[in-house]
């Protein structure tokens, strides 16, 4: 039996996609326009995945640097 878990990786402003992964690789499954770079690229770990978001994502649509003024 293979133990594969899947999760669904958001953004303040996107739902990037999603990341299935087995034994600390981890690939992702992009599905907004933004991501396609991503999408079934294989990863080291989530770390590195999300690493690749935040290069991809700018700042605005992160969510950071906003207030609720």
């Amino acid at each position: 039996m293979v133990n594969v878990k899947a999760i669904v990786i958001e953004t303040a402003r996107h739902v990037t996609g999603r990341a299935t992964g087995r034994s600390r690789r981890s690939r992702g499954f992009a599905s907004d326009a933004l991501f396609y770079p991503l999408d079934n690229q294989t990863f080291s770990g989530l770390r590195d995945l999300w690493a690749a978001i935040d290069r991809l994502a700018p700042r605005r649509n992160r969510g950071e640097g906003e207030s609720d003024e």
